[in-house]
């Protein structure tokens, strides 16, 4: 039989098979297209790949003469710049002058100002002293960021500047930098590195160390007035002026500023292509954020539950309506929730849509679980199969081959290919079947299907419909969705949210993956679905406009 001289299936490529979805010429292609402005070629150096540390346990076991001072507690009560300013030089200045008494002061800080940077490092003799003993400084390349310009920074001074003096009989440095990340990263001890720089700082650490080196790196407010630290920042601020560093060359790319470098040249290309004239963009603005505090469609001040709702509904993370905006496009520029035109109704209905106002069977915000068992098997579009083998008619093509196998054992189940109802084309599966059928040329209710489908539907921004500047009921600012519209707010009655938003009082909503919370998500997106869909088929197709 024709089921049995069937090949068996190809075997799975062999344990750590991947298929390389580029050639080494074409990925090499586009990392010159993106970093080429950058001075980044193939030949500019790469940090080192980072596999395991390079740190032997038994190598770490001096690791305790290393101390780290991480956090410099403030009083956040201060508000006034002066005044913070002064609050952070004078916690800075007690922090470093617990350690006064130590033998040598070593200030590092690393600067970018694109495309220019620079790691630098000065040994001075003391925390107040003017007199620089010696100075080191490297040429960080034209992308770096600034906390891999205080880590190369770092690595340099330890490298320049402290262990050419290992066999000196002063042996207490104080390290000062204001980079907190950096400590924090140094702070998971040398057995815990996932970098490789980070990693060769900790091997000089050690290296000193097991000399009888005590070494204590504190870190400290920049940019206040703490002595050792502005010295090295004037040192760093003149480098990259005049571009004369002590180290020559340029120090290795770091992977993740690679990364970053591509990241920034796609976003900057892909935002070119969004559309300025769109609901998304009055409301939310442009990136970077808007921070005055108004309403950009309104201009209205917004009080502070209304400041952390908009920051929200930026990312695309808000309580009230989540993945929303980014999900929906089409919509007028009034509020869609309140405005819904007879013509968008009557199509909504004509498609069974439980949201849709006006329909009898169910209030407008019931969804689908809501509707019975038995109605939801009536409005079910699976395909009826007949059985070959007897007169059996089945719903869908696995209960086909279940009745298959269960009453006719003895004969193959039947195979999953179909031929189209409208023309001669076979296809391998059923569901290619039905996805060719509602496109078929020969199909009459073909145009009815494509407009029904909002999976098909192009997001790109260049095939939506351009939006009217004329404003027709509600505008759809911030504060009408949160506090006057009726329809979210029917939804959140229904739902049982119990809130106030002027008070924030949303604590059932903490969790991102709630219940209701995706109930509510469900809920906004089904209603909104058919009213972009309607839309588009309704005969009226003014005040179109899209919200991305």
């Amino acid at each position: 039989m024709d089921w049995m001289r069937r090949p068996p299936p190809e075997p799975p490529p062999r344990a750590g098979f991947r298929i390389s979805p580029l050639s080494r010429d074409e990925l090499y292609a586009f990392v010159d297209a993106y970093t080429k402005d950058y001075g980044i070629t193939q030949s500019s150096p790469r940090e080192e790949r980072f596999f395991c540390s390079s740190i032997p346990p038994w190598f770490a076991a001096s690791a305790h003469r290393v101390t780290i001072g991480v956090e410099l507690p403030i009083d956040h009560s201060t508000t006034h710049e002066e005044e913070l300013i002064q609050e952070k030089r004078r916690v800075s200045e007690e922090a470093l002058a617990l350690h006064s008494h130590r033998s040598w002061i070593l200030a590092t800080d690393g600067g970018v100002d694109v495309p220019k940077s620079a790691g630098v490092g000065i040994l001075l003799p003391s925390l107040n002293s003017s007199e620089i003993i010696e100075k080191a400084s490297i040429n960080c390349g034209t992308r770096p960021c600034s906390y891999r310009t205080e880590s190369r920074a770092l690595l340099l001074a330890l490298e320049k500047l402290i262990i050419p003096r290992i066999q000196h009989r002063h042996k207490t440095p104080l390290v000062v930098t204001d980079s907190q990340s950096l400590l924090a990263a140094l702070n998971k001890g040398p057995l815990s590195q996932t970098d490789w720089t980070e990693d060769q700082i900790w091997q000089r650490l050690l290296t000193l160390t097991c000399a009888g080196w005590s070494v204590h790196l504190q870190f400290c407010y920049g940019h206040c007035g703490v002595h050792a630290n502005e010295l090295a920042d004037q040192y760093a601020t003149q480098t990259m002026e005049t571009g004369q560093y002590t180290e020559q060359g340029i120090a290795p790319i770091w992977h993740t500023d690679l990364l970053t470098c591509f990241t920034t040249q796609l976003t900057n290309k892909w935002r070119s292509t969004i559309r300025q004239d769109t609901h998304r963009y009055l409301l939310c603005g442009k990136r970077p954020s808007d921070l005055s505090g108004k309403d950009l469609i309104t201009q209205e001040v917004l009080h502070r539950q209304e400041l952390v709702h908009l920051a929200r509904a930026r990312c695309g993370e808000s309580e009230l309506w989540g993945r929303l905006y980014w999900a929906v496009r089409d919509c007028t520029n009034q509020c869609r929730f309140c405005n819904i035109s007879p013509e968008q109704s009557a199509y909504m209905r004509s498609n069974n849509d439980p949201t849709a106002p006006g329909t009898d069977a169910f209030p407008p915000s019931a969804r689908e679980e809501d509707v019975s068992p038995v109605r939801r098997r009536t409005v079910t579009r699976r395909r009826k199969e007949k059985c070959p083998y007897c007169d059996s008619t089945l719903t869908g093509f696995s209960n086909l081959v279940s009745h298959c196998r269960s009453f006719h054992p003895e004969h193959p189940p039947p195979l999953p290919e179909l031929k189209c109802d409208f023309c001669d084309m076979v296809f391998p599966t059923r569901r290619s079947t039905a996805q060719h059928r509602s496109r078929c040329a020969h199909n009459p209710d073909a145009t009815r299907h494509r407009n029904r489908s909002a999976r098909r539907r192009s997001l790109l921004p260049q095939d939506q419909p351009a939006s009217t500047s004329t404003p027709i009921g509600p505008q759809e600012a911030l504060h009408h969705l949160l506090l006057e519209c009726p329809g979210t707010l029917a939804v959140r009655q229904r739902l049982g949210i119990a809130q106030d938003l002027r008070h924030g009082k949303f604590s059932q909503w903490q969790s991102s993956h709630s219940r209701k919370l995706l109930s509510l998500l469900d809920q906004f997106s089904s209603a909104l679905r058919w009213q972009c869909i309607a839309r588009h088929a309704g005969k009226s197709g003014k005040h179109k406009k899209s919200i991305f």
